[in-house]
């Protein structure tokens, strides 16, 4: 079959382009893909996507992915429950206003287990038993909690890891949205 060239001014509808769009793993010091497996206990590590200066950023969802070895519902990853747990944040681009806590409301302030992923609003978890590695796959997608959350220019992502999460085989978190100028 062959194809005529157009131009694009007979095609209609809205046209994005393919930088609009985000899949960013959250990063550590500005380090992408950085691996969320490290030590918190003694020192909060952060990681973040910070929106871009003079943009306006449409979060649809976030993905957590966590490979481990004798993964359930009561461990985090393979290890036993955590004591202080994982929290997620929006933050003011101050980095110390916080804006939305999506961990506030559980007791400990943070998710503590994998089961805790299904309290964050429209989540999806689903651990894959496999032999050895068992998969923790998490999709927390904004529209089910309601729509998009729209956030303004240096407005920070931010997950923060506070126990030793040493052992897990791999945790790398992404968001996932539609960038648009201010």
């Amino acid at each position: 079959m062959g194809y005529t060239n157009i131009s694009p001014t007979q095609v209609t509808g809205k046209h994005r382009d393919p930088t609009d769009f985000v899949f960013s793993t959250l990063s550590a010091g500005g380090v992408a893909g950085t691996s969320m497996v490290t030590d918190g206990s003694s020192s909060v590590k952060t990681f973040t996507y910070t929106v871009p200066d003079g943009k306006v950023f449409h979060w649809y969802r976030t993905n957590f992915f966590m490979e481990d070895a004798g993964m359930d519902g009561a461990k985090f990853g393979g290890l036993a429950s955590l004591t202080t747990g994982l929290r997620l944040a929006v933050v003011a681009s101050d980095t110390t206003t916080c804006l939305v806590d999506f961990t506030e409301s559980l007791a400990s302030s943070g998710i503590l287990s994998n089961g805790q992923f299904g309290l964050l609003a429209g989540t999806d978890v689903a651990i894959i038993e496999g032999a050895p590695i068992d998969t923790l796959n998490v999709r927390w997608t904004m529209e089910k909690a309601g729509g998009p959350m729209v956030l303004s220019a240096g407005q920070i992502i931010a997950a923060e890891v506070r126990d030793a999460l040493a052992g897990i085989n791999q945790f790398k978190t992404l968001v996932q949205g539609l960038v648009n100028d201010a």
